[in-house]
């Protein structure tokens, strides 16, 4: 039984002959008493300990909870740096790729110049070839017309006929086929 207000309303003690209590119902009344007394004592002392064991719970979860925060921000600064560092080398790999690009790029651009430079040469070289054959040709063919005249003229080189179908096929080729386009060409 708690010791509360119903508890004293309820104890009874009978006075003998209305001068006196009964002691041994007066004691056995005080006996319990302190025997609840001490019961709630020792219930208060361990509310108290329980009460402190409470509290260092609760620090040591307020603590942990900080220690969690810090690790987690720990953990994101981390995670920030790591990707800042792989977005850096991920730009760094673009930048050179795309130097190489262009500079691969330029290289087969400057290839396509030198190579429509050289075709330009080669076609000068043998236009002029052709118009030194055929200007030797017009150049013996003139001979002959002015030997026919003369008597005394040696004949036609017997080859003639054969050279002169041969340049005439070369520039009729050479004519038809296309000119180099100097045109740069952008990759």
């Amino acid at each position: 039984m708690a010791l509360d207000q119903a508890y004293f309303d309820a104890i009874q003690i009978d006075v003998v002959k209305k001068k006196y209590y009964n002691a041994n119902k007066v004691e056995t009344v005080f006996a319990d008493i302190r025997r609840q007394a001490q019961e709630l004592a020792e219930e208060n002392e361990r509310l108290r300990q329980l009460n402190g064991q409470k509290n260092e719970i609760v620090e040591t979860l307020l603590s942990a909870k900080k220690i969690a925060q810090q690790i987690l921000q720990e953990a994101q600064a981390q995670a920030e740096a790591i990707v800042a560092e792989a977005q850096a080398q991920a730009d760094g790999i673009l930048a050179e790729a795309d130097e190489r690009l262009r500079a691969s790029r330029e290289d087969k651009l400057a290839e396509q110049r030198a190579a429509v430079q050289r075709m330009e040469a080669c076609y000068s070289r043998v236009r002029e070839q052709l118009l030194s054959c055929v200007d030797s040709l017009n150049a013996d063919w003139q001979d002959y017309l002015c030997a026919l005249e003369d008597e005394e003229a040696a004949p036609a080189p017997e080859d003639l006929d054969e050279k002169v179908g041969r340049i005439a096929e070369a520039l009729l080729a050479f004519d038809e086929e296309d000119p180099v386009e100097t045109e740069s060409i952008d990759g």
